[in-house]
């Protein structure tokens, strides 16, 4: 008896959830007995330890399922954007794939979304129909801070970057900007600004009243004068409409004859022979460092007195990078593109002394072409050349400016360029379409065409969009494989430098491709 007792107190101790059938059990063998007593004892204090372990549990699942909740939060966080990007990794493996998941919904609810909130500032009216475009929620400073560093640079240093030699004593070339603008988005013209603020003495804008293949369009930037001041940083601007119902003055003869327009405007807003001339297009600009450049640095070709405005030796033309709808979107070297450019008063006609340098024959059937490129003027024995129209100026090569070899390497961060060319950074598929559709060489199925077959230079961002590392099928230009992060650190783009932006604006043209392969299987 006493030994069968004491092995089941060995097992009330060892597992209280048999206490109550072990206790009955012992008091069985003895009402009295001192196996029973224990057992009562045993059985009260593994009750205790029981209420104590239950509540101790009821702690833990209570913190557990706190925890289970924040974790599904992230979890749930987590998992939309690895869905998001997912997606994107799916289309660049395969164009058809992506089109037939139901995900496609989510990601265009995302990217509409984040371009949506970008997109959205004060700084312009969506009353004007003037499209935005995605704008840098970035501070004015965060530029301000970019621009003051470049131009606290040492000028010898900066002179000697481009071949070019720093006298202190010469007096600061002032610069006259002249462009045509259409339906550039804001988000363009910020990008420009970011280089060039306050750096121009005057500033010409001609927009028309009708494309170059005669469709008709709204004149929509009359009355922004103050906010290209704001934009640009100087007062003196000077907007002009072009209104010609000419019909046979079409295609470049349309758009040289709009060009006409920016040499007046320089004259307008007091230009003299010392300054120069910078003639660009809305999506081109030189360098900021290359703008103080010219202001600054002692340049032959910009010095009047030791070409006479030659062709050859009077224009500064541009080395650019060319980035194609994105920042993340690079050509890689040089492409066959050398503007802007630059030119002295001193040969531009209207401005130049025609007294000794010649107004240029025209041919009768291109009034904008030279008749004769040998023609000279001749006085006291030095030879003295035409003067440039601004078509000369877009038409004519000038010489190209590099970065030299030895100032490469010297700093290995250099590259040779000293512009930027940002081409098709449209807001949206419609208006990039219509440029394909109405200007330069229009294609009557642009409207139809997928991106990729509609020109050499969109098959070029659909395999940037694709990350494909080597060229697209359809074009002739290899890209910069990992975009803005692997392009030389002292060579970038001012408004690019917020991470913010090139991230938004690469998930809107990773939209416009995908939605265009998706339209093009039905």
């Amino acid at each position: 008896m006493v030994k069968e007792g004491s092995c089941w107190l060995l097992l009330c101790r060892r597992r209280s959830s048999v206490a109550e059938s072990c206790f009955q059990t012992v008091t069985s063998f003895h009402e009295k007995s001192h196996f029973a007593t224990k057992a009562r004892r045993l059985l009260h204090a593994n009750i205790m330890v029981e209420q104590h372990h239950r509540h101790a549990a009821t702690v833990n699942v209570s913190l557990k399922r706190r925890r289970s909740k924040t974790v599904k939060i992230l979890f749930t966080s987590g998992v939309f954007l690895l869905v998001v990007y997912a997606i994107r990794i799916t289309q660049l493996l395969s164009d058809s794939s992506l089109l037939h998941l139901n995900l496609v919904p989510l990601l265009d609810e995302h990217l509409t979304t984040t371009s949506h909130l970008i997109s959205k500032n004060p700084r312009y009216l969506e009353s004007d129909n003037i499209t935005i475009g995605v704008l840098s929620q970035k501070p004015l400073q965060f530029f301000r801070q970019i621009q003051d560093e470049i131009d606290k640079d040492d000028p010898s240093t900066r002179c000697f970057r481009y071949g070019f030699t720093y006298d202190p004593a010469m007096t600061p070339r002032r610069i006259f900007y002249g462009t045509l603008m259409a339906s550039e988005p804001w988000e363009l013209f910020e990008i420009v600004a970011a280089e060039a603020h306050g750096v121009f003495s005057g500033m010409v804008l001609v927009e028309a009243n009708r494309t170059q293949n005669f469709t008709p369009r709204t004149l929509l930037r009359m009355q922004h004068k103050e906010t290209f001041q704001k934009l640009f940083g100087l007062d003196n601007v000077l907007i002009v409409p072009f209104v010609n119902e000419l019909k046979r003055l079409r295609t470049i003869q349309r758009e040289h004859a709009q060009r006409d327009e920016i040499i007046r405007g320089w004259k307008t807003l007091g230009m003299q022979r010392d300054d120069v001339g910078y003639l660009a297009d809305a999506d081109e600009t030189f360098s900021r460092d290359f703008l103080r450049a010219v202001q600054t640095c002692q340049i032959e070709l910009l010095e009047y007195e030791k070409h006479k405005c030659q062709i050859g030796a009077s224009v500064v033309s541009a080395a650019p990078q060319i980035y194609e709808m994105s920042p993340e979107c690079v050509t890689v070297g040089a492409r066959h593109w050398r503007h802007p450019d630059v030119l002295s008063g001193h040969c531009i006609e209207g401005i130049g002394d025609a007294s000794k340098n010649p107004i240029a024959f025209r041919r009768e059937d291109i009034p904008f072409l030279r008749g004769n490129t040998s023609q000279v003027n001749v006085v006291n024995g030095e030879k003295y050349y035409p003067l440039y129209t601004a078509a000369d100026l877009r038409i004519i090569s000038g010489r190209t400016v590099e970065t030299t070899r030895e100032a490469r390497l010297i700093d290995n961060d250099l590259d040779k360029f000293n512009a930027y060319h940002f081409h098709n950074f449209f807001a949206n598929e419609q208006e990039l379409r219509h440029k394909y559709f109405t200007y330069g060489h229009p294609d009557s199925e642009a409207m139809n065409k997928t991106m990729e077959d509609l020109h050499e230079d969109l098959a070029f961002v659909v395999g940037c969009v694709k990350n494909m590392t080597t060229k697209h099928p359809k074009s002739k230009y290899a890209r910069v494989v990992g975009g803005y992060d692997f392009l030389q650190p002292h060579f970038r783009p001012i408004y690019f430098a917020d991470p913010l932006y090139r991230r938004h604006r690469h998930e809107k043209v990773t939209r416009l491709v995908l939605d265009d392969k998706q339209a093009a299987l039905g």
